[in-house]
């Protein structure tokens, strides 16, 4: 492990994966903690993925807010390109989920109504995160949500996506329709995916599951989520419904802005007297409060027993936030040979996921139907077709597979969030 970056001493390596490492650090002129995240080194010759990288950095350093997390610098050393941001205490949405299990509805509209705030501020300025899910939501010590990651973020109208031509960016089971479907996306598209992640937060599951990312895109263009209800009971219909107007497939029906999103939350945590706490917690970071004295201590992912009411095993590690962005391909087809008259020219934008599994070399490829013309079952064969001949793409990881560090306090960050 390398012993200093910049005027930065390193600490501990917190994780590694297909973009590179984050490092916690240590700023002896500031004697605070840092994460430090590196491009990796197969990477640096790579000048879209220098441009993706030093990107993400210049997204979030615009932004100033309490729910995002802080970019102090970004810089380049002997060829190696790294930034500089804020050291979180605490825990992904994420590994809460996977180690507690769904959350009581008050806290999960808690969280939404501080990534809202958050997701309002970048959008203000143009800035659309792209890739909302609870892998990016940190949760610190206080219960104050950062949001993460803006490697996929689009800044303002004339902003490159930085992909290929045919290419799209994300995670496929927080897409919206129209990311599926390789369409324009604006703030709507983040409140979908916030929707999406609302959802797991109170069922324990996103509402599409399939066997196939092909099965899983279809069914987030054309089938309706479950009724959240009947999974969770004790989802009453208010959020329920503010979660299923998120969640629209026709993005002109749902929520229309953040803005919106957060009154809307904001007067059902009124009504249950919920209210009170969060307003503490934003002011309070916002005016530099000290930060708790214990240092992050990110869970990994320990195992539950049916109870969802256990309490994890033993003290969560140290580590870095894990999430599964995959970087898709398009492939256009030219009409098929029996296709209708009606429907000659129809355009079917095939889309082959590459997705790395528990970190090993396992990928899953498969595509996807873009119109819904009754095509799907001979799309299907042209995409098998097409799977056979097609050359594995190597799959960028949002951010690196956890490496644990055991140490520290337990469930601080859940406790707190309560």
């Amino acid at each position: 492990m390398v012993e200093r970056i910049g005027h930065y001493r390193i600490v501990a390596e917190l994780g590694r994966g297909g973009m590179g490492v984050v490092y916690k650090a240590h700023e002896e002129s500031l004697n605070r903690f840092v994460a430090i995240k590196v491009l990796g080194e197969h990477l640096m010759e790579d000048p879209t993925q220098i441009e993706r990288f030093i990107r993400e950095a210049q997204s979030a350093a615009s932004l100033n807010h309490p729910n995002i997390v802080q970019i102090y610098a970004v810089s380049e050393e002997d060829g190696r390109h790294y930034f500089v941001m804020e050291y979180v205490s605490g825990r992904s949405l994420q590994q809460i989920l996977r180690t507690k299990g769904p959350l009581e509805p008050e806290q999960v509209a808690r969280i939404a109504l501080q990534t809202a705030s958050g997701l309002e501020a970048a959008h203000e300025k143009g800035i659309i995160h792209r890739d909302i899910k609870p892998a990016n939501l940190l949760i610190d010590d206080r219960g104050l949500v950062k949001i993460a990651d803006f490697g996929l973020a689009l800044m303002g109208e004339a902003a490159s996506r930085l992909t290929a031509t045919g290419m799209f960016m994300g995670t496929p089971g927080y897409l919206s329709p129209e990311q599926c479907l390789d369409q324009e996306v604006d703030n709507r598209t983040d409140i979908y995916s916030l929707g999406v992640t609302l959802f797991e937060a109170l069922s324990g599951n996103t509402p599409f599951v399939a066997d196939s990312p092909l099965a899983l895109l279809r069914q987030i263009v054309d089938v309706e989520p479950p009724d959240l209800g009947k999974l969770n009971p004790e989802v009453d219909p208010e959020l329920r419904e503010i979660i299923a107007r998120m969640m629209a497939k026709d993005r002109d029906l749902r929520v229309a802005s953040c803005n919106e999103l957060i009154g809307e939350l904001e007067a059902y945590l009124e009504a249950r007297g919920a209210a009170g706490n969060l307003v503490e917690r934003l002011a309070a970071s916002a005016a530099g409060a000290p930060p708790p004295a214990a240092d992050a201590q990110l869970d990994s992912e320990p195992t539950l027993a049916a109870s969802g009411n256990q309490s994890p095993p033993g003290p969560p590690p140290d580590t870095a936030l894990a999430a599964e962005r995959t970087e898709v391909p398009m492939v256009e087809t030219s009409p098929l040979e029996n296709e209708p008259a009606a429907h000659k020219g129809t355009r079917l934008a095939l889309v082959a996921a590459l997705v790395v599994v528990l970190g090993l070399a396992a990928v899953v490829v498969a595509g996807f139907v873009a119109w819904r013309s009754g095509l799907f079952d001979a799309a299907t064969r042209v995409i098998d077709h097409e799977i056979s001949a097609a050359t594995a793409t190597p799959v960028e990881t949002a951010d690196p597979t956890p490496v644990t560090d055991p140490k520290g306090p337990g469930d601080a960050a859940d406790e707190k969030m309560a």
